[in-house]
């Protein structure tokens, strides 16, 4: 009797189903905006804001700097603009939480729904 792996459709189907056991998780975050963002102050506005477009991609840390350029970037993208007072918050939580200039503060416990 062959072995079953040295079938081309055996082999496929294997791959696929560990493949799909391996990267399903990662689907469901980008699928959920703010998955992977830490929990804190002004998380709930920045994925407002920003998840409808970067979804949980909101990993990546940056400079001050850099997020204030890009947040010039986003608007001129198309971003609805936000009140200052939302603008505030976002880049609060972005400059804390996500920041290459500090580190960020210890993970908070999620609100209470």
């Amino acid at each position: 009797m062959p072995h079953l792996t040295r079938r081309p459709a055996v082999r496929l189907a294997l791959l696929l189903g560990v493949s799909a056991g391996l990267f399903a998780p990662l689907a469901f975050a980008q699928n959920d905006p703010g998955s992977l963002m830490p929990e804190g102050p002004g998380r709930a506005e920045t994925i407002a804001v920003c998840g409808g477009c970067h979804g949980s991609a909101m990993t990546s840390r940056r400079s001050d700097r850099v997020w204030d350029s890009l947040w010039s970037t986003m608007l001129a993208h198309g971003m609805e603009r936000p009140s200052a007072e939302i603008k505030e918050i976002v880049m609060t939580y972005l400059k804390t939480y996500l920041s290459t200039e500090r580190e960020p503060p210890a993970p908070q416990a999620p609100a209470p729904m």
